[in-house]
């Protein structure tokens, strides 16, 4: 099947006379034609890598190549450098497929643009079925990937042999020394009926563009409308750094993919873990780093660099009864300005320093301890008693989780 493709290409090349080449909805290669003499670095290198490089790619899709519908020129720049080409997105009614690209110096014909419509047809119905096989596969991985991360011991198992039986798609992940899991989340929001993408497209479509730079089957994908789960399997053991820049790459590619749709993804990391039956491990180190993530307002955070906060996320509860809560945690801390709880908040996290808060918040040394005062007057904690300071701090931190069907208590604005 993939030479009925190389074939199709090579036809479309030697009717044009000129290069030919096709990639998917990633940037990378598919297939290419022989040279026509009008090759440049751009298009060696890419038959060398495989894919187009980042800084292309990522012009390309300021471009916005992802989402046209029509044929038009991709031109390059001072700084990113190559000859224009004619670029055709191959798609289906929902779904991107890739690109047919054709270098061009302006002197296209009328004859050979219709040629490379024709073709492009010919390419979208071939990626079509192609598409429909890929999908049918990811659905067998998205049921074992969630069977590792959510599933006893005995699913986690069934889970792994699953894997297995996808052969070749997944050969990186089942020979790795060490797996780790991202989780990416789109918080809740009305949809915009001005977008192009589903969530679930979005998802899938940046989840991918991030992992493009991977080797091919070293992931597995878990993806809904809510939330992505990305199995990543390592040759070798990876560092900190290494597993947390899979989850910046996959923020970049979201915000290149949809911007209307990236400031509402959250991404956390886990940790490696030896082996594909422990991922549920660092699955849920992952979600806990998403946790940390969304309270903190960040759009990506590691597990292994969460520190206190991570701590503080893993205590509290997902739900919490606020009619349970004594006083004054109930109702008075609650009643307090938004200005006095930053300044409170400012205090505690500065260790007590009156000198060091007052230098941060530009206030007089005289008035933070007026505000102080008043603070523990109206709530009658004293933040000179340890267990108080320690109560008043984690119910600062907890206000920034989701807790309870009533979420966290915060001040009034």
């Amino acid at each position: 099947m993939e030479d009925d493709l190389q074939r199709m290409v090579d036809s479309l090349a030697l009717t044009l006379q000129r290069s030919v080449a096709v990639d998917d909805a990633q940037l990378r290669l598919l297939r290419s034609s022989a040279h026509f003499g009008d090759e440049d670095d751009l298009r060696l290198k890419s038959l060398v890598d495989r894919r187009v490089p980042e800084p292309v790619a990522a012009h390309l899709h300021r471009l916005g190549v992802a989402t046209w519908r029509e044929p038009g020129h991709g031109a390059g720049t001072e700084e990113v450098a190559f000859a224009t080409r004619w670029c055709v997105p191959l798609r289906t009614r929902y779904e991107l497929l890739g690109f047919l690209w054709v270098i061009d110096d302006g002197t296209l014909t009328p004859p050979q643009l219709a040629e490379i419509r024709d073709g492009a047809t010919r390419f979208e119905d071939y990626l079509g079925r192609e598409a429909e096989r890929r999908h049918a596969a990811d659905r067998r991985q998205d049921a074992a990937v969630r069977q590792l991360v959510h599933g006893i011991a005995d699913e986690r198992r069934a889970g792994a042999e699953r894997l297995r039986g996808e052969g070749a798609s997944v050969t990186g992940l089942m020979q790795a020394i060490a797996v780790s899991v991202a989780t990416v989340a789109l918080r809740p929001e009305p949809s915009d009926p001005g977008l192009d993408l589903s969530p679930r497209a979005f998802l899938s479509r940046g989840v991918r563009a991030g992992l493009a730079t991977r080797p091919p089957g070293s992931y597995a994908l878990a993806i809904d409308d809510t939330e992505a789960i990305v199995l990543i399997g390592w040759s070798a053991v990876p560092t900190a750094a290494d597993v947390e820049t899979v989850g910046t790459r996959i923020r970049d590619a979201l915000v290149r993919t949809e911007p209307l749709l990236s400031h509402r993804a959250v991404i956390g990391v886990g940790g490696p873990v030896p082996a594909l039956l422990d991922a549920r491990d660092s699955w849920r180190q992952s979600r806990l780093a998403l946790r940390v993530a969304s309270a903190e307002g960040e759009p990506v955070r590691s597990w292994s660099t969460l520190g206190a906060s991570g701590y503080v996320a893993a205590l509290l509860p997902d739900t919490l009864d606020p009619v349970a809560l004594p006083e004054p945690f109930a109702t008075l801390l609650g009643e307090q300005s938004a200005e006095a709880l930053d300044l409170i908040a400012a205090y505690l996290e500065n260790g007590g320093s009156a000198a060091v808060t007052a230098t941060a918040l530009n206030l007089h040394r005289s008035t933070l301890y007026l505000r102080l005062g008043r603070f523990e007057q109206a709530t009658g904690l004293s933040l000179d008693r340890g267990a108080d300071r320690l109560a008043v701090h984690l119910w600062l931190t907890a206000r920034h989780y989701r807790i309870g069907a009533e979420g966290s208590a915060g001040g009034r604005e």
